[in-house]
């Protein structure tokens, strides 16, 4: 202990600017950190490689591997042990629950997976290399977050289950709609289905959150979106005195019959199409007139149909030819906006006439939970296969439920692990091996602590010192 705090003096006084300290510093303590972890790892295998001879296993030879942590880049060597009639295997990564040929810890993958989520991956590579003790190509990358977002779909598959005691409830808000992007097939787009149950909302300080959100997802379609919400509400709460309350923009696969269908026979449904999206449809068929948009909104609020139709018929008489529109355009898109509001009209009655009580806020909600993924799959997307887009989707939507570290903790088990490296890799490796006995070794079977500068720079003082 005193000879690293030694070489910290040291550092600190021999620099004129904190800024130069600390960057030394820096490295300083990554080689410490690794070093730590070596010897770390080179006593954890000898616990382990002592149960494995209790049952007969015998020493085939070391092998040499590379990690990237989240504290840095660590090189260390391990045995890989033999049993006749068996497959063989590495006590260490078993225990440490390394699948073979990964290069990335787990926390270091959750570090790639929260940064992605915001940026491409050249610019998520860029950034991590800036702040993280290891390096990463923007290629890897890809290749770590698809292979996660795989797994991920299929850890949630098998992860959901029936909670103990079903939760009741008085109210539970259920919002689905779609997003749709590009696609790399030519003309073509690949729709996002996603769906969001929650209990309502609170006040956090400032700010309004909602009550244990739950977001899911689907790239199949609108109907397998809303079996997966059926089976989570199930599996969940009791809903046999709760006020189900839906709302949706009405579109294909989103109508009220829809989220019927999925609820059978609950206690009550109340079914909203989304204001957004109403007050879309008024702006652009009424944008000619922009008066009336003020007095049918009126007469929406007041659920009065007789209204409607009469601001509806004054918009009509109203027609002239404004920005290059002729009348009969006009006319056209007033009678296009009757219909859609005599299509929604029984939906658009507001909250405080239903006949179930709906509490203010946790309405409208679904268009502010696309944000996070409309920014990553539309604007910093291009473009995208459906398995790739699936991939990202996954990851994004274990990370907005909270469950990006759940998934990370996993007891991954994989026959991998277990599994004889191919011969083509095995013999290309022994061969590094055989001509690594004719250098000196810099792995923690010397103990060596890696140093690129002189003996008596701090690294090589706190070297000499430990040794």
């Amino acid at each position: 202990m005193q000879a690293i705090i030694t070489q910290i003096l040291s550092i600190l006084k021999k620099n004129d600017s904190l800024f130069s300290s600390e960057a030394m510093l820096k490295l300083f303590f990554e080689e410490l950190t690794k070093l730590l972890m070596e010897y770390a790892l080179k006593q954890y295998e000898q616990e382990c490689i002592h149960q494995y001879k209790t049952e007969g296993w015998e020493l085939e030879r070391k092998e040499s591997r590379t990690i990237n942590f989240t504290f840095g880049e660590v090189t260390f060597k391990r045995y890989r042990m033999r049993k006749e009639g068996e497959k063989s295997v590495i006590p260490l990564d078993k225990s440490l629950s390394l699948p073979a040929r990964e290069h990335y810890s787990p926390g270091a993958k959750g570090q790639m997976i929260a940064i992605i989520d915001g940026m491409t991956y050249r610019k998520a590579a860029e950034t991590i290399n800036s702040l993280c003790p290891y390096t990463v190509s923007h290629q890897s990358l890809h290749k770590v977050v698809q292979k996660e977002g795989k797994l991920a779909k299929e850890w949630l598959k098998e992860d959901i289950q029936c909670e103990d005691e079903l939760k009741k409830v008085k109210h539970l808000f259920i919002e689905a709609d779609g997003v749709l992007i590009k696609s790399k097939a030519k003309g073509k787009h690949e729709e996002i289905h996603r769906a969001v149950v929650h209990e309502g909302v609170k006040k956090v300080g400032g700010r309004t959150v909602l009550i244990n959100a739950r977001m899911i997802t689907s790239m199949l379609s609108s109907r397998q979106l809303l079996k997966e919400v059926s089976f989570y509400i199930e599996s969940h709460y009791k809903t046999n005195d709760t006020i189900i309350i839906t709302n949706s923009d009405g579109g294909s696969g989103y109508e009220y019959d829809k989220f019927n269908h999925i609820l059978g026979n609950r206690a009550a449904h109340e079914h909203f199409t989304d204001s957004y999206h109403v007050n879309q449809k008024i702006q652009k068929r009424l944008a000619h007139d922009p008066e009336m948009i003020i007095l049918i909104r009126k007469a929406i609020y007041e659920h009065n149909w007789e209204k409607v139709v009469a601001v509806l018929d004054t918009a009509e008489s109203r027609c002239l030819v404004r920005n290059g529109l002729d009348v009969s355009a006009q006319l056209n898109e007033i009678q296009r906006l009757k219909n859609y509001l005599y299509k929604h009209w029984p939906y658009l009655q507001p909250r405080h006439m239903r006949p179930h009580e709906v509490p203010r806020g946790g309405i409208g909600v679904i268009e502010s939970k696309h944000r996070r993924c409309t920014y990553r799959m539309k604007y910093q997307g291009r473009n995208w296969t459906k398995s790739g887009a699936e991939n990202m989707v996954t990851l994004i939507t274990l990370k907005e439920n909270g469950l990006l570290e759940a998934y990370l903790r996993r007891k991954e088990i994989e026959s991998s692990v277990l599994d004889d490296e191919p011969i083509e890799v095995t013999k290309r490796r022994m061969s590094t091996y055989l001509k690594e006995t004719i250098r000196d070794s810099k792995g923690a079977l010397s103990g060596r602590i890696p140093n690129s500068g002189s003996t008596s720079s701090s690294i090589g003082v706190l070297r000499k010192s430990v040794l």
